[in-house]
């Protein structure tokens, strides 16, 4: 067992008791023995979750873009995590953040990949920023002919057909096609005449769904909502989009409790609360069903563990814990 392997072991209570100022020291070690990317990554996560001070956030940051420098996807991951969601003193900077994001999914990382394909199924197009931020990259890509992260977004892409004539496109001819894409994905009426189809199917199902969530359907609620917050088939309206997602989510349907704490975090619709997309996630995360948000979710759960003040994470834990056992008892 290596330094790193034994910081890992106190820092997660995996064959020792935890204890952070040990599993720090490893840490240490192993970046001065042998620059070692995967105990930078470790010892920043560590450092943000042990204390949110503004020297201590400063280190962890700069042991990320160092790690990151070296090629280490993880480190590349949670660095666009913090640009993306702005943690921890991090300014805010969303476009930067899915740089880093895409860049560590095409390393294949497994954390990045589903960020990126939940954020094409679910996020893409809410925020001109962000949206802005998705045209450069696949304009950047697709010139460079790299398209191996939009291989990964399209599996949660509610337009697949149209990816996957894309990746059969052509190079040359990629370029004019994005602008197709985009336009459709944004829900767009004034599409090429192959797209039209798709748009019409777009539209007469955000009808279907109006008509379900007046009764109350939980599915229907969470498809109509996302529409609004993305604009696609509906008129953009991020409070209408959350008002949705919510009594969806508080009827126990998963993938709205994922969102929410999505929504939470973010501050889409609702006001930004860290404790509450915890206690959201957490929500999620226990789900039993099968669900792949609530894979997302514990996913999620711990990131954000790491990086809020442990008040938020208790707060968000007990009034998660709270919420089940009244939802358990109804």
């Amino acid at each position: 067992m290596d330094d790193f392997d034994r910081g890992v072991s106190y820092h997660h209570g995996l064959g020792s008791p935890v204890n952070h100022e040990i599993a720090e020291s490893y840490y240490r070690e192993a970046i001065e023995a042998s620059d070692d990317t995967r105990a930078m990554n470790e010892l920043a996560v560590l450092l943000l979750n042990e204390d949110t001070r503004k020297a201590r956030s400063k280190e962890a940051f700069d042991l990320l873009r160092r790690a990151a420098a070296l090629d280490n996807s993880s480190a590349r991951f949670n660095l666009g995590l913090a640009h993306y969601y702005g943690f921890a003193g991090m300014d805010r900077t969303p476009p930067r953040g899915l740089d880093l994001i895409a860049t560590a999914a095409n390393q294949g990382n497994a954390k990045a990949q589903s960020f990126m394909t939940n954020y094409v199924a679910t996020a893409a197009a809410t925020e001109a920023e962000t949206h802005a931020a998705v045209d450069d990259l696949l304009h950047g890509w697709a010139n460079e002919g790299d398209v191996t992260y939009w291989e990964i977004a399209s599996m949660g892409s509610g337009y697949s057909d149209l990816w996957h004539r894309f990746f059969e496109t052509p190079l040359a001819d990629k370029s004019v096609m994005l602008s197709d894409i985009l336009a459709v994905e944004s829900g767009c009426r004034e599409c090429t005449s192959s797209d039209v189809n798709t748009v019409a199917r777009k539209l007469n199902e955000i009808e279907t769904w109006r008509e379900r969530a007046a009764e109350q359907d939980n599915s229907a609620m969470f498809n109509l909502g996302l529409a609004y917050l993305k604009g696609e088939g509906a008129p953009k309206n991020l409070e209408e989009g959350a008002r949705l997602i919510i009594r969806s989510a508080e009827n126990g349907y998963v993938p709205s409790q994922y969102v929410l704490g999505k929504l939470y975090l973010e501050g889409r619709g609702i006001e930004r609360n860290p404790g509450m997309a915890y206690a959201w996630f957490n929500i999620a995360a226990a789900d039993e069903e099968g669900y792949r948000e609530a894979d997302w979710a514990r996913a999620m759960r711990d990131w954000v563990t790491a990086y809020l003040p442990p008040e938020h994470v208790a707060a968000g834990q007990r009034w998660s814990t709270e919420w089940v056992a009244e939802n358990a008892a109804d």
